[in-house]
């Protein structure tokens, strides 16, 4: 759920920076993730209810991406391609009615996705201490803390959201806010691995279920990403490719 989660995070973090390969790879992991859970659930290990809820976000959020992916939601240039990293979009349509009409068009493209961004990173802030608590602290401690540290996440993450549209967030903030999603997906990527060696640790003969062949690409599929992320200098992926090489491939299967 974590994977799953942290997919969708780097997918409209991607989509929206334009890097097709990068947005291609992450959508694949949604859609991976969701047929293996989907196999959990038909196994009677996962309540259908909030499976059939959670399957309908993960569907709108793919739908949403892809649209940012052809442009069709969120900033776009003059010639109708999303705007790229830092680079701003300046549109002037002509002062007559159709001109009028693309440009509220326009107005509600970009509220939509960043609705979507904003709720997106919500959910990561709240998920991201109750999965890293829950992966890093003892069984008995982290049932005893319950929902606070997914409450207390969200509710950080409302507060940002509000002041952001309110325009209150400082310069620095402000600009931080844009790389949220990929930081938040990182990190919950980064606990991943921690959960699953943590899991290892404590019951050994578990070992035997888990794919040798699933660690290796894994670690494969995170270095290949490697000289990308030097490329475009972006430090987001770098770390999460890097980890994913030693500790998700390296790391378990040590």
């Amino acid at each position: 759920m974590a994977g799953l989660l942290g997919n969708l995070l780097l997918l409209s973090y991607f989509a929206d920076k334009g890097e097709l390969s990068a947005s291609v790879v992450q959508g694949v992991g949604v859609c991976a993730t969701g047929a293996l859970l989907t196999q959990i659930t038909l196994a009677g290990h996962i309540p259908v209810g909030p499976f059939v809820v959670a399957a309908a976000a993960v569907l709108v959020g793919l739908v949403v991406s892809l649209a940012r992916m052809l442009g069709r939601v969120g900033p776009v240039d003059a010639n109708g391609v999303p705007c790229v990293g830092n680079v701003q979009c300046h549109l002037s349509f002509a002062g007559d009615a159709q001109g009028a009409l693309q440009t509220r068009l326009q107005v509600v493209s970009n509220g939509l996705w960043g609705f979507y961004q904003g709720a997106l990173a919500v959910v990561g802030l709240a998920a991201l201490p109750q999965v890293g608590l829950k992966s890093l602290l003892p069984a008995e401690t982290a049932a005893r803390m319950g929902l606070a540290p997914g409450a207390t996440g969200a509710a950080l993450g409302v507060v940002l959201v509000v002041l952001g549209r309110a325009g209150k967030l400082p310069p620095a903030l402000a600009t931080a806010w844009g790389r949220l999603s990929g930081w938040t997906a990182t990190l919950l990527f980064m606990t991943m691995p921690v959960a699953q060696l943590a899991a290892n640790f404590a019951s050994p003969a578990t070992l035997e279920g888990l794919s040798v062949l699933s660690s290796l690409l894994a670690m494969l599929g995170n270095a290949l990403m490697v000289p990308r992320a030097l490329y475009t200098r972006d430090v987001i992926w770098l770390t999460g490719s890097t980890w994913g090489c030693t500790l998700m491939g390296w790391g378990v299967m040590l």
